[in-house]
């Protein structure tokens, strides 16, 4: 749920260290569920080389034919 996930996000010591956890995350998620894994990068991915890295990873699983 969204305070879970809030909760979870919270317990990261800094903001950096939070992200690079989401972008973890992405790479879970990006083929599985590329729409959870495009909601993450636009909540959560400000840095813009992290962003870019989050970007790389979602559109190499529609180009691998993760999204139907």
């Amino acid at each position: 749920s969204g305070a879970q996930d809030a909760a979870l996000l919270d317990a990261f010591s800094t903001d950096a260290a939070r992200q690079r956890g989401v972008l973890q995350a992405i790479l879970g998620a990006a083929q599985p569920s590329p729409d959870e894994a495009r909601r993450l990068i636009d909540r959560y991915l400000t840095d813009p080389a992290l962003r870019q890295q989050g970007e790389t990873i979602l559109a190499n699983a529609v180009r691998n034919g993760a999204v139907r």
